[in-house]
């Protein structure tokens, strides 16, 4: 389309004019301008590739539907027509710029944009899965190591008790010494286990304040098992004296 500017005989101007060609324009000219008089004298060209009045789209709405009409039902072009006649209308009607690709090109990029999100979070996971079996062997190889420890502290308690047993004390006090250290260590031994049973049930969740909280737990018994069986030396090598 392109924009017209027509002058009459009387000087009267009819500005702008819509139209695809000349001649077009000087039929609208006549059918709009009512108050002309003369002949058209002058035409100009204002603009060139310019939208269609609403009018105009309507009008080529109404020919192509009579068209369509013409070809009868489930026709080539109906068919691929199908709902554009009424997205058209709706955009002349409301200044709307919609169409069926547009909504299909939006579709593609919301489905293309769901597709990426999910493999973000199917990667997101397989991670999570691999630092949680990564968390999982470090409370299994830590449970073994504490158990370790302790097998040793006991066979030194054991060895050491054995070493002192005759040295000063006679076996009554000897055996109830032993006795009381033996049940300590049992009790402190106890603890370290349940500890090391805390980090196994709280490792899928490292960061968490429970599993936290069973690592700290389980260290503060072993420091106390520690404790109990060099106390125990130093009280026997004192009863040695």
């Amino acid at each position: 389309m392109n924009e017209y500017r027509i002058t009459d005989s009387a000087g009267i101007t009819c500005n702008p004019i819509t139209a695809v060609n000349e001649k077009e324009a000087r039929k609208i000219f006549w059918a709009t301008c009512k108050w002309a008089v003369g002949d058209i004298t002058k035409i100009e060209l204002i603009r060139e590739n310019v939208p269609a009045t609403k009018a105009q789209e309507r009008e080529a709405l109404e020919k192509i539907k009579a068209i369509v009409a013409t070809l009868g039902p489930r026709s080539y072009v109906g068919t691929a027509l199908d709902g554009c006649l009424v997205d058209a209308e709706v955009n002349i009607e409301n200044d709307f710029g919609d169409s069926m690709k547009a909504r299909w090109q939006d579709a593609e990029k919301r489905v293309a944009q769901v597709v990426q999100e999910a493999a973000e979070i199917r990667d997101k996971l397989q991670q999570e899965i691999r630092e949680k079996q990564q968390a999982r062997e470090e409370a299994k190889a830590a449970i073994r190591e504490a158990e370790r420890r302790a097998d040793r502290a006991i066979k030194t308690a054991e060895d050491d008790a054995n070493f002192y047993r005759d040295k000063v004390l006679d076996s009554d006090d000897l055996t109830d010494l032993a006795q009381l250290v033996e049940d300590k260590l049992a009790a402190i031994e106890e603890t370290v286990n349940t500890g090391a049973c805390c980090i196994v049930a709280a490792a899928e969740h490292p960061e968490s304040e429970l599993f936290q909280n069973a690592v700290r737990d389980h260290r503060n018994a072993q420091r106390k098992l520690e404790y109990y069986q060099a106390l125990a030396q130093r009280i026997k090598h004192a009863q040695g004296q």
